[in-house]
């Protein structure tokens, strides 16, 4: 049941507390403290994506993709596409016609291809993936894997071992 938490002017769920609490002494609440977690390593890499490549599509379906759309639509200027590099394009449905057509706009040379699905399993993903890493082995050869990152589960789904 969700209702008005008046005191703090948000939405808050009846059990929240209760579930965390018990989360917590189970030790298994630790993303509910992301600050404590060490992600320089992804920091570095995101400082030289930002450098190196021109365009940074990210590919996804539904929650694997909804949170980095919404979190550069709120905080990057509505226009960031047009003037400023990186440019950051989001892909979260299969129109093949919007896939095909990004290799009109894009410096393929200078673009990183975010692949993102949780499980590493999801379909509409893993097809895109069965037409993306074809084309970029042609077109870079044994250096593809240097414009695509997956997101994914560690140690589970296709995404992973590919």
């Amino acid at each position: 049941m969700i209702k008005l938490d008046t005191k703090n002017t948000g939405v808050k769920h009846k059990n929240l507390d209760r579930e965390i609490t018990k989360l917590k002494k189970k030790k298994e609440a630790l993303f509910l403290k992301p600050w404590k977690q060490d992600i320089s390593e992804i920091l570095a890499f995101a400082h030289k994506a930002q450098k190196k490549y021109q365009d940074i599509v990210v590919i996804g379906i539904g929650g694997s993709i909804f949170g980095a759309k919404t979190l550069f639509e709120t905080l990057k200027h509505p226009y960031w596409n047009l003037n400023e590099n990186p440019r950051m394009l989001f892909f979260d449905n299969l129109d093949a016609s919007q896939i095909l057509d990004l290799g009109d706009v894009i410096n393929k040379e200078k673009t990183l291809f975010v692949i993102v699905s949780k499980s590493g399993e999801t379909l509409e993903i893993m097809e895109i993936v069965k037409f993306l890493i074809p084309a970029l082995k042609k077109k870079f050869g044994g250096k593809w894997n240097n414009h695509v990152v997956a997101v994914t589960e560690k140690n589970s789904g296709k995404l992973y071992k590919l």
